[in-house]
């Protein structure tokens, strides 16, 4: 049974929708799996809880504005 962990800046729930059809497409065309078998797992990961170069995303976001 394969998992798909997808860890993001939270996303609508039409996004998910879409996102985890389309990784369940890919691995069932991939593999030969039945949708059925396919798990995928969204993690939205707040700005305040992402870095890069340094910097927080939510803090490089009140930059921009």
């Amino acid at each position: 049974m394969p998992f798909v962990n997808v860890e993001w800046a939270p996303r609508s729930l039409e996004m998910r929708r879409e996102v985890a059809k389309a990784i369940t497409d890919v691995i069932c065309k991939v593999t030969g799996n039945e949708p059925s078998t396919v798990r995928v797992v969204f993690t939205d990961v707040e700005s305040d809880h992402i870095a890069e170069a340094g910097k927080l995303f939510s803090d490089r976001q009140k930059e921009t504005e």
